[in-house]
């Protein structure tokens, strides 16, 4: 049997009724659902990005060099595997990253996150990376080499974030100054990853692991100050040991962060973080 029409009175069509209930059961599902976009670093379709939490953390006035240096950490060191045409491919052929993987050990292959998403100073390896390795039956020697190709690919991505971070905050390029620049690039590292792990975000695939993430965040804001952040540490390992799930954790986390760690660097009398307060302002 047909069904009846019905008369709708905005658009004066006629739309069966069946059709109706389908057309508010779809635009329920798109007012309910989460943006489709995940954490980016720009602020996207209304979710905050990797830039704003990391302006809310460190507390500095925003400025085309402090945004190059946090986008240079989003992408350079962590998401952007393969924009660099560094690597010698076939033929000669300079490649990114990813591509010359791909091209140099056959059958390799991942999402983003396999790759870079393991924190800063972080062994260069994850769950994810091991299953991709055990599925591809390597031999010992070709797991070695390209266990290899990860550490170099990171120390060469970590000596120019440390350059360009040194020279930012007017940092020495060695010693106890250079030291502090690595836990501040750390620091926003983690807190990429953090952002990784928020509820914006459904596909948690090669992010390294929540308690990982915790540990090197702590001993980074230790480096910085350890009485300063003693405070905060605490309040952050009382976090990760609530019987909550990783996304709630990265939540809270990125709060507290947010709430801290700019006081610790605008408030302290520390030779080196004076220095590095001194060439940047902050915002309110």
């Amino acid at each position: 049997m047909p069904l009846t029409p019905v008369k709708t009175d905005i658009h004066s069509v006629t739309v069966p009724p069946l059709q109706i209930l389908l057309i508010l059961f779809l635009s329920l599902i798109a007012l309910t659902a989460p943006s489709a976009s995940a954490h980016s670093f720009e602020d996207k379709d209304g979710v905050a990005g990797h830039k704003t939490d990391m302006y809310e953390v460190f507390g500095f006035k925003e400025s085309k060099a402090i945004t190059d240096w946090m986008r240079h950490i989003s992408y350079t060191l962590i998401d952007d595997f393969n924009k660099e045409k560094i690597y010698e491919g076939e033929g000669g052929v300079k490649v990114g990253f990813y591509d010359y993987l791909k091209y140099k050990y056959p059958g390799f292959k991942c999402r983003h996150r396999v790759l870079f998403h393991w924190g800063y100073s972080s062994r260069p390896w994850t769950d994810a990376l091991q299953k991709k390795v055990d599925k591809l039956r390597w031999d010992p020697a070709t797991v070695k080499a390209f266990q290899d190709e990860l550490v170099n690919e990171q120390k060469r991505r970590n000596a120019n974030a440390n350059l360009l971070t040194e020279n930012l905050f007017g940092l020495a390029h060695g010693g106890s100054e250079a030291r502090l620049a690595r836990a501040l690039i750390s620091v926003a590292y983690d807190v990429h990853i953090f952002g990784d792990y928020t509820p914006d975000n459904k596909d948690f695939d090669g992010l390294t692991t929540m308690s990982s993430v915790i540990g090197d965040l702590i001993n980074n804001l230790r480096i910085i100050d350890q009485p300063g952040t003693a405070a905060m540490v605490k309040s952050i390992q009382s976090i990760s040991k609530r019987n909550v799930s990783d996304q709630d954790k990265a939540v809270l986390i990125l709060a507290e962060l947010k709430t801290s760690l700019r006081k610790v660097l605008r408030n302290h009398t520390d030779s080196r973080i004076s220095k590095l307060v001194s060439k940047r302002e902050f915002g309110e």
